[in-house]
């Protein structure tokens, strides 16, 4: 069960944005790895290659322009297998020109199988909005602070989401040269939050569940080297608009990380 941190300033302190990733799948779905797209090139994310013209779960663009999707944890039963794909939520963002709250708002949320997408505009005056098709509350603007996202809406009182944020919150209190490797450090911790009354518990064997309760998802551990924690991401973005984007894999086969850093300057407005 994936998990996002967030921390968004637009008026203070050194970062405007802040955002630390865990992208939790199975390790037989295609995925490329975090680059600048080759047909959208001011694109930096990485890649679903299951599906035609592949979406993505975390990316940005040099001109500002950022988003992040988390499924929602649904019933089997409830999963519809000919929705759309929820990764064209994030990638049709990206390389498009609507303004974060007016792209939430158009999204037809019956195409697609449960989702929490957040969007932002880190150039112009477009802030930071948030959608869930499973949030009766709708799309709204997100004010300054730190927010929690799992497989459930926004803030969800899921021990692993309020274990990152607590942790996450202290670090970026503190920013310093060691800000990236203390964020990986958070997602890497494996401390199980099992049992959890808050997750859903349908469908959920109790040793998956315990071990997907953990903010890391050991791949080697849930279930068997089949899925887990995949990739780990670290964005930065200072009040100057410097964009930090650290990316790292992990590989089955090997069992090592592969990592990957890109830094760029915004065109801030």
């Amino acid at each position: 069960m994936c998990i996002l941190c967030l921390y968004y300033s637009p008026d203070e302190g050194d970062y405007l944005l802040i955002a630390a990733d865990n992208r939790d799948e199975v390790f037989e779905r295609p995925t490329a790895q975090a680059d600048f797209w080759r047909d959208h090139s001011t694109v930096l994310a990485g890649r679903d290659l299951q599906v035609p013209n592949g979406g993505t779960w975390f990316g940005v663009t040099v001109d500002g322009r950022f988003s992040v999707l988390t499924n929602f944890r649904q019933d089997p039963k409830d999963i519809n297998p000919n929705a759309e794909s929820r990764g064209h939520l994030v990638s049709d963002y990206l390389t498009g020109k609507t303004s974060p709250l007016d792209y939430c708002k158009q999204i037809d949320g019956q195409k697609f199988n449960g989702f929490s997408l957040i969007t932002a505009d880190l150039c112009g005056k477009g802030g930071v909005a948030y959608r869930s098709n499973y949030d009766p509350s709708g799309s709204r603007l997100l004010g300054p602070g730190v927010y929690g996202l799992s497989n459930s809406t926004l803030d969800s009182p899921w021990h692993k989401v309020k274990r990152g944020k607590e942790t996450f919150a202290d670090i970026v209190k503190s920013p310093d040269s060691n800000l990236t490797d203390r964020l990986l450090k958070l997602l890497s911790d494996d401390t199980s939050c099992w049992p959890d009354p808050a997750i859903p518990s349908a469908g959920i064997p109790e040793e998956f569940g315990r071990n997907a309760s953990a903010i890391f998802v050991n791949p080697c551990a849930v279930p068997k080297g089949t899925y887990g924690t995949r990739t780990q991401t670290i964005l930065t973005v200072t009040r100057g608009g410097l964009v930090s984007y650290t990316e790292r894999t992990f590989s089955i086969e090997t069992s090592q990380w592969n990592t990957i850093s890109h830094t760029f300057q915004l065109c801030l407005q």
